[in-house]
């Protein structure tokens, strides 16, 4: 009977061929996931955008009815959940003033702030270049929890 060749030159995958997959998975593996941690915080943020932007839209209300910003939340006609990136939204995190009308902290990490014009600005608290990676404007000057 005749064999068929080569069905029998190779019976598995020897060392070296085993050893330069794992290299090629380990070096693409490398390459993705600072992107893939950048995509994550992306979506975090995301939270505080909209805690953000729900916060200028009853502040910009407030404003038409008393002619002044709110100072508490509890004067706004807004309810914010829980959040689940930030810290929570207290009285503190509602400003007077035009060119900074709300802000919010990531927990343990940047603060972002919104002006009446509904840009919205970041600090990173020595977090490096989070701001930029995330694309806010960094701005350390006003942009902090305890400046209102």
């Amino acid at each position: 009977m005749k064999k068929i060749p080569f069905l029998n030159n190779h019976n598995g995958f020897n060392m070296l061929e085993i050893i330069v997959v794992i290299i090629i998975v380990a070096v693409l593996a490398s390459l993705s996931l600072p992107n893939l941690s950048n995509t994550v915080e992306r979506t975090r943020s995301a939270e505080g955008v909209q805690i953000l932007g729900a916060l200028l839209s009853a502040q910009k209300v407030y404003e038409f009815e008393e002619g002044s910003y709110a100072t508490t939340v509890a004067d706004l006609d807004v309810e914010i959940p829980t959040p689940t990136d930030f810290n929570n939204v207290t009285d503190n995190n509602v400003c007077s003033a035009a060119n900074r009308v709300a802000w919010v902290q990531r927990t343990g990490a940047y603060v972002l702030c919104i002006n009446e014009d509904g840009d919205i600005t970041c600090n990173p608290n020595g977090g490096g270049n989070i701001c930029k990676k995330l694309n806010f404007t960094e701005e350390t000057g006003t942009c902090t929890a305890s400046n209102c």
